[in-house]
C-alpha cells in the first residue's frame, strides 16, 4: 500500500522527533543547572541587598487609626 507524501513527511518528523528526544532533554537539564547556578552567584554576590529587605519588613507600631464612614444604610437595598 503506497504512501501519501503527507504521511511520509509526518512519519519522518515523528521518527526525528523520536530520535532528538534524548538531546532536548539533556538541553532543558543543562538550562535549568545553568539558571541554578545564575541564582546561587546571585545570592552570594548580593547579600547587602537581603539585609535592606530584612530591615524594610520589621513592623513598626505606628499611632495612625483608620477609619470607615459606613452611614449609607439608606442607600442601601436589602440583597
Amino acid at each position: 500500500e503506497p504512501m501519501s507524501k503527507r504521511q511520509r513527511k509526518k512519519l519522518l518528523k515523528q521518527k526525528q522527533w523520536e530520535e532528538q528526544k534524548d538531546l532536548r532533554r539533556q538541553k532543558r537539564k543543562e538550562k535549568r543547572q545553568k539558571r541554578k547556578l545564575e541564582r546561587q552567584s546571585k545570592l552570594n554576590s548580593s547579600n547587602e541587598g537581603d539585609d535592606r529587605k530584612r530591615m524594610r519588613k520589621e513592623v513598626v507600631p505606628s499611632t495612625l487609626r483608620l477609619i470607615v464612614d459606613c452611614s449609607f444604610d439608606d442607600l442601601m437595598v436589602l440583597k
